[in-house]
């Protein structure tokens, strides 16, 4: 949106780099092991930028396995005031499967590279997701060790 690519600034106060439509809110296949423990605080902590309550609650139905990991997560209310206000109202210039050709051509070498090869790069007709420093299952190790030194 801001010609900036995903990652290029650490002071980038947006990460564009993760989107999903109503037809992949399931999120388990992304999980790294058994216990995503980032991806679970991530997906419970999600801001939703307009849409209805219902999609938010929809999300966390789809993702039961959530819960597991983190029992008290609840579904959180959508941010109704941007869309209010028509901030995310973009005109749509180009159909969307010129506007998708458009962008795979800009896509970085190492996102290509990665596309579709693991859970960490995902770029298909309902989700994109271009973590290509995916550190999720250092992260999942690190709060398992900690948890069991913990006597948790």
């Amino acid at each position: 949106m801001l010609r900036l690519r995903p990652g290029e600034s650490a002071n980038d106060p947006l990460c564009l780099s993760f989107f999903a439509d109503e037809e992949s809110l399931a999120f388990a296949s992304l999980q790294e092991g058994e216990e995503d423990w980032y991806l679970a605080y991530w997906g419970a902590s999600l801001l939703w930028i307009g849409g209805p309550q219902s999609l938010s609650e929809k999300f966390f139905a789809q993702n039961e396995w959530m819960r597991r990991v983190l029992p008290h997560a609840r579904p959180t209310r959508p941010v109704p005031s941007l869309r209010k206000e028509g901030f995310l109202r973009l005109p749509i210039l180009f159909p969307e499967h010129f506007a998708k050709k458009i962008q795979e051509k800009l896509f970085s070498q190492k996102i290509r590279e990665k596309q579709n090869q693991s859970t960490h790069v995902v770029i298909n007709d309902h989700m994109l997701k271009f973590h290509d420093d995916d550190r999720r299952a250092e992260i999942s190790a690190f709060v398992r060790v900690h948890m069991q030194q913990a006597g948790l």
